[in-house]
């Protein structure tokens, strides 16, 4: 259990480069929100024609995401759902949202059902291990991060993700190899 301080500070920039890969998601930082409300004005105008149109309520529900509305996003993707209830993109999206919206069992089950009809799904499968993790569920985050590992043996993040649950498990020694992987790769 012994710690250096490389150790810990590479621990604490393998946790940074989480939050930036889950901020590369939305980067709203390069587009004017002026931008995006015009986009969405007109995603709405046009919504008023063609309620029933997939295409335009997902092109609403990435702009809203982008502005952080989370629960119109979520919104937007129920209306998707409802209509074809296998969209693997509004599953994904809505699972965000919910977690998001700190409703981490509807977007358990989001991942879950996504995971169901495509079990390779490499996001789905790292965003329902990191919700897990957030849930405490670590037993079920560290199966799901072992999976993806064996999956995808070549992923730094993944390796990134499972040194981050090992570090907050105080699991050094483990940690200290999924952290020298990730560097690795």
């Amino acid at each position: 259990m012994k710690q250096s301080f490389p150790f810990r500070m590479r621990a604490r920039v393998g946790g940074w480069c989480l939050a930036a890969l889950v901020a590369c998601l939305f980067p709203c930082g390069s587009i004017h929100a002026q931008t995006l409300q015009d986009s969405l004005q007109a995603a709405i105008d046009a919504l008023e024609y063609h309620p029933d149109s997939v295409d335009l309520r997902l092109k609403k529900a990435a702009i809203n995401m982008q502005l952080e509305q989370w629960q119109l996003a979520k919104d937007e993707y129920d209306i998707v759902l409802q209509q074809q209830p296998g969209h693997l993109a509004a599953l994904f999206f809505r699972a965000y949202a919910n977690q998001q919206l700190r409703r981490y069992s509807f977007a358990r089950l989001d991942y879950e059902q996504l995971l169901r009809i495509v079990p390779s799904h490499f996001e789905a499968r790292l965003g329902l291990a990191l919700l897990c993790q957030k849930m405490q569920r670590f037993t079920d985050a560290y199966d799901q991060l072992s999976l993806l590992i064996s999956q995808h043996p070549d992923s730094a993040v993944v390796y990134a993700a499972r040194a981050d649950l090992e570090v907050e498990r105080e699991q050094y020694d483990p940690a200290e190899y999924d952290f020298t992987q990730a560097l690795r790769l």
